[in-house]
């Protein structure tokens, strides 16, 4: 298994953003559209579902440490 490292993970929620908006150029639909349409899923549906989700990250202090950045809101 390959190790994330802080470099793998800086600037992806804005690399995120922009990937969104080329989707969006591109093909017309987001990448949760796509996501919806590619899996049969009403987007109603998914959005239902994810605000039914709870998730949380834990970083990881034994071993190698945390990965820097992994954990922000």
């Amino acid at each position: 298994m390959t190790r994330l490292t802080e470099k793998d993970i800086t600037g992806l929620d804005q690399e995120l953003v922009s990937y969104n908006r080329d989707l969006l150029k591109k093909t017309g639909m987001t990448l949760r559209e796509i996501a919806c349409f590619a899996s049969g899923v009403r987007e109603e549906e998914f959005i239902q579902a994810g605000e039914k989700l709870k998730v949380a990250v834990v970083p990881i202090t034994a071993g190698l440490g945390v990965i820097g950045g992994f954990v922000h809101s």
